[in-house]
């Protein structure tokens, strides 16, 4: 006996643009197909939190495993952009553009440089400024990907960090990033171990989708740490557009020894049209200090400093924490398509 119907060869998601190409099951992720073959498809936290596995479907049937509206908006999602992590094949081949794989997406580039200078922004905390070869062109929010190819432990896995200044209209050649020092976190202690000035570096991007949307509407931003850097960018764009919502500023921290760019609020405050409004709020600042500001988390002081909150759009950057418990307590004051956020996910933090 035999068949006169030839059996289904394996489905087969490809890299569009290239000759890449990896065998994809019903019900599979279409990270977890190209991780098993081995491509180098962006990812870094495989649970729909970093943005960072962004690609767009071309072609093929796949269904989202949650609500990524947070990352990407639906207008882009009717386009076929998705996160790799969180689609899943219904059955056949898919044809997908991935950057950094795909020869058809120009919109991320790599490009060679060097450490130009390191500045120490706060006992655990450097401006990292960077020269590159050509330039690079990002939208104020987004972050680029960093590797040390001559470095062996750097070299396979990039370091994603957000561009701390507003881009440049015909792009950038010079990029500065902020960058906190992680215990035990590879790239970090080899960063702070020694004067790195001049190291080679390769950079690609721009990556991610946390930036202004336009909506007209005020905007309360709310950062931690080192997320300062993507709303610094994003804030010195308006200025330099000529956009200027109205603007709440929350930057959480420790204590007075981790805050820092406060001049260039100050200064972008008294710069700005409309109301701009900056404020500070250490949590474990000693009570014997002689700091005058705002104490507690950023939770404990949103409602009274922003009492109108449902009308505005919602801007966050900064760790997992902060970021989860703000949403948490905005609750339904404002929809799930008017809040932004870039998680700053280190190793620890990924599971």
């Amino acid at each position: 006996m035999f068949s006169l119907f030839k059996k289904k060869s394996k489905d087969t998601m490809t890299i569009d643009g290239s000759e890449l190409s990896a065998p994809i099951k019903e019900g599979q992720t279409l990270l977890s197909a190209g991780i098993n073959a081995k491509l180098k498809f962006p990812n870094m936290c495989n649970v729909g939190e970093c943005g960072t596995c962004r690609c767009k479907v071309l072609k093929g049937d796949i269904k989202l495993k949650r609500d990524i509206t947070h990352h990407i908006p639906i207008e882009d999602i009717r386009k076929g952009y998705v996160l790799a992590c969180q689609s899943i094949s219904k059955g056949g081949d898919i044809l997908v553009q991935v950057p950094g794989l795909s020869s058809t997406d120009d919109s991320i580039s790599t490009l060679l440089g060097n450490i130009e200078k390191i500045t120490e922004l706060t006992h655990d905390t450097y401006g990292v400024t960077l020269s590159l070869d050509k330039p690079i062109r990002y939208v104020g929010g987004q972050y680029g990907q960093v590797l040390v190819s001559n470095v062996e432990a750097l070299a396979e896995h990039p370091r994603n960090y957000s561009f701390a200044a507003s881009p440049e209209k015909d792009g950038n050649t010079t990029v500065e990033f902020f960058i906190r020092h992680v215990p035990g976190g590879l790239f970090t202690d080899w960063l702070f171990a020694e004067d790195r000035t001049g190291q080679k570096i390769e950079l690609s991007g721009p990556h991610g989708d946390f930036y202004y949307r336009n909506e007209n509407s005020p905007i309360l931003c709310i950062a931690g740490g080192s997320g300062l850097a993507p709303v610094k960018s994003l804030l010195e764009q308006l200025k330099q557009d000529g956009l200027s919502p109205n603007v709440t500023l929350l930057f959480g921290a420790r204590e007075q020894k981790d805050l820092y760019c406060q001049r260039e609020f100050e200064a972008l405050a008294k710069q700005w049209s409309s109301d701009f409004n900056f404020h500070e709020i250490l949590s474990e600042e000693p009570t014997t200090s002689d700091w005058q500001g705002l104490r507690g988390f950023v939770t404990q002081h949103i409602d009274d400093l922003v009492p109108n909150l449902s009308e505005h759009d919602l801007y966050l950057c900064g760790p997992p924490i902060m970021i989860d418990s703000v949403i948490s307590h905005v609750g339904e004051q404002i929809p799930t398509q008017r809040i932004h956020f870039d998680k700053f996910l280190d190793q620890s933090s990924i599971k």
